[in-house]
């Protein structure tokens, strides 16, 4: 605003300038060129009554019409993490307009908004898409609006284990399965190979017998599921005899000789009671007064008890009595048993080469 005198138009210096009215309230006085500076920023449509004032001066007015503010505000807003397993997200950004600070609602909630338009307001989400709508808004109701989309994933992946050959005698095995889509796999705490949706790790476990394998699997907005799965690998023990042949084989290689070759007695092989009780870890108790034998297998993947008499083609297994296609028999002082009754009486597979009178024997067991 500028200050000069009626008529010469000198500029007065010192006059105390007044601004009021449509929001604005304020005063400055004129410098030497009679020019006195405002920041005018109008928040309501009107008249602002400019009035200048000194001693010995005759006091001037005017009046400035200000028109209806149209100019919405500027607003930006951050963008927000999705999808998100978190259960709230906290929406940011800056607003700014030329009649001050505007009011900012998230979702219809008013927002924190300090001096320099910096704003903040949590969401709570529901699961799936959540649309967020930020309006910025002046006080001449000029607005600005802008829509955020945020997906809530709190589902864990699925993952599955695909079945694994059996029996398994190695401890190196592959394990495999399906998982969701681009999520990560471990297995044992060690990452598996992921292909989209197909899952794959070589292992080598710690031990024989059951080993406990713990899977987890995380999306990519951490969510996890966890599985477990026993895999169970077995030693195998292989037999062979032949009639006639006192020398065995224990798994390919020779063994020390028997004390009396396998022979056969009505269609069934017969082999010496204590060879093939201890080659498959079993007990053998003799008794004399009966001539009674009882074998007992206990291993964590098998629990047997056979129980025999010479001469007695009735015996006890697991408490069961079965009959017995040929009796246990005494010959030169060895007691012989039916070979294939006592194996797959211990869970054993039995094969018999009739070409070359072998049997073979494959007992998996840990």
């Amino acid at each position: 605003v500028k200050v000069t005198e009626a008529g010469p138009n000198f500029p007065v210096a010192g006059a105390e300038v007044t601004l009021y009215g449509a929001g604005v309230d304020l005063a400055h006085v004129t410098d030497g060129d009679g020019v006195a500076k405002f920041l005018v920023k109008p928040t309501e449509a009107g008249e602002i009554l400019i009035t200048a004032t000194k001693d010995g001066y005759v006091p001037g007015k005017t009046v400035v019409v200000v028109g209806a503010d149209t100019i919405a505000p500027e607003l930006s807003v951050d963008k927000p993490v999705s999808p998100t397993n978190k259960p709230t997200v906290t929406i940011t950004g800056i607003a700014t307009d030329n009649a001050g600070v505007p009011t900012v609602l998230v979702n219809s909630v008013e927002a924190t908004v300090d001096a320099d338009g910096k704003f903040s307001a949590e969401v709570t989400l529901k699961e799936g898409e959540n649309d967020i709508v930020v309006v910025a808004k002046d006080k001449s109701g000029n607005k600005t609006e802008k829509l955020l989309k945020v997906v809530l994933d709190t589902v864990p992946p699925n993952v599955t284990v695909n079945a694994l050959p059996s029996p398994l005698t190695s401890t190196k095995v592959k394990l495999s399965g399906r998982v969701e889509a681009n999520a990560t796999v471990l297995v044992n705490d060690k990452p598996a190979t992921v292909a989209y949706d197909y899952w794959e790790i070589e292992l080598t476990l710690d031990y024989y017998g059951e080993n406990l394998v713990n899977i987890v699997a995380k999306d990519a907005v951490g969510n996890e599921k966890k599985i477990e799965t026993t895999v169970i690998i077995f030693k195998k023990t292989t037999l062979e005899l032949q009639i006639g042949n006192p020398t065995p084989k224990v798994n390919g290689a020779y063994s020390d000789p028997l004390e009396a070759a396998p022979f056969i007695k009505d269609g069934r092989t017969m082999v010496p009671l204590r060879f093939i009780a201890e080659a498959f870890g079993a007990d053998v108790e003799w008794i004399p007064e009966t001539k009674g034998i009882n074998i007992s297998l206990e291993l964590a993947s098998a629990v047997h008890t056979i129980g025999l008499q010479v001469g007695n083609p009735t015996a006890i297994v697991d408490g069961e009595v079965v009959t017995l296609d040929v009796a246990p028999v005494i010959v030169n002082g060895r007691t012989f048993v039916p070979l294939r009754f006592i194996a797959e009486s211990f869970g054993a597979t039995v094969n018999w080469n009739d070409l070359y009178q072998v049997v073979t024997i494959d007992f998996l067991w840990y």
